[in-house]
């Protein structure tokens, strides 16, 4: 009971990002700048995993410090 937000939370995160690629193979990965990561899957998803301590934009998408985001590539 004691952890159970905690878990309920960290599993609502992760499931955020992750369903939408269960399946999917990743077709590329690129390092966008210092501590920032893109993985591109084959089913047009794409995720940003910022792990700086600071954040990191590009156009208008902002990926918050140790955070991460899901984005749709273009075809």
């Amino acid at each position: 009971d004691q952890w159970s937000q905690e878990v309920n939370q960290a599993y609502q995160w992760l499931n955020h990002l992750l369903a939408p690629v269960t399946g999917a193979s990743i077709v590329a990965r690129e390092t966008l700048s210092n501590g920032v990561v893109a993985v591109t899957y084959s089913n047009g998803k794409q995720v940003i995993v910022n792990y700086s301590d600071v954040p990191f934009s590009t156009g208008s998408l902002v990926v918050n410090a140790k955070d991460a985001v899901i984005t749709e590539v273009a075809p």
